[in-house]
């Protein structure tokens, strides 16, 4: 290449602010993407630990596995009868 001359000062000091700070936004982004791994993995260990405690609670109701069943909002729990499907 050819060299045809250079930038100025103030230009070569602006462009590398401007990557400085593209720099930081990517490293910021970096951790933001880990948090959001960690709290996907806790959203994860929560939903199964649900699923335990209500998988507990419909045995010693006495439902039968793989029966459907469904809580309600006034935590009533109901099991789909033959003919309910």
């Amino acid at each position: 290449m050819k060299l045809i001359g250079e930038l100025s000062e103030q230009v070569h000091k602006t462009v590398i602010e401007l990557q400085q700070k593209q720099d930081l936004l990517l490293k910021e982004i970096g951790k933001l993407e880990y948090q959001k791994d960690l709290m996907l993995t806790q959203i994860k260990m929560l939903q199964e630990t649900t699923q335990k405690v209500l998988n507990q609670e419909v045995q010693a109701l006495g439902i039968p596995t793989g029966a459907e069943w469904q809580v309600a909002k006034d935590r009533k729990v109901y099991v789909a009868e033959v003919g309910d499907l």
